[in-house]
């Protein structure tokens, strides 16, 4: 987990999702956003637990789930945006694997 002032960057071994929008927090079902007290300690309880699944719908939400139903979730949606893109899934170092675009 990386804390950028802009984005957060969340590792996965060789690929780096880099969250251009904020994500949710979701762990044991209690929601945690950007500004809710505690939220970077959310974040990095999942520091550690296995991908299970990813989601994607489109124009809606991307979302990741872990271990234990936990998950994070950044929308896909035009009124979130914060830039032109929501998230960018790259290989450390190198190439560009898929990019979010808010339409």
């Amino acid at each position: 987990m990386c804390f950028v002032q802009n984005y957060v960057q969340v590792g996965f071994d060789e690929l780096i999702l880099t969250c251009y929008t904020n994500p949710s927090v979701f762990i044991s079902e209690e929601k945690a956003n950007i500004g809710t007290v505690g939220y970077r300690d959310r974040l990095c309880e999942l520091i550690g637990k296995s991908v299970q699944s990813v989601t994607e719908r489109p124009r809606e939400e991307l979302s990741i789930y872990f271990d234990g139903g936990d998950h994070i979730t950044i929308s896909l949606q035009f009124k979130d945006a914060t830039s032109v893109e929501a998230a960018m899934l790259h290989q450390l170092g190198g190439d560009i694997f898929d990019v979010w675009r808010y339409e």
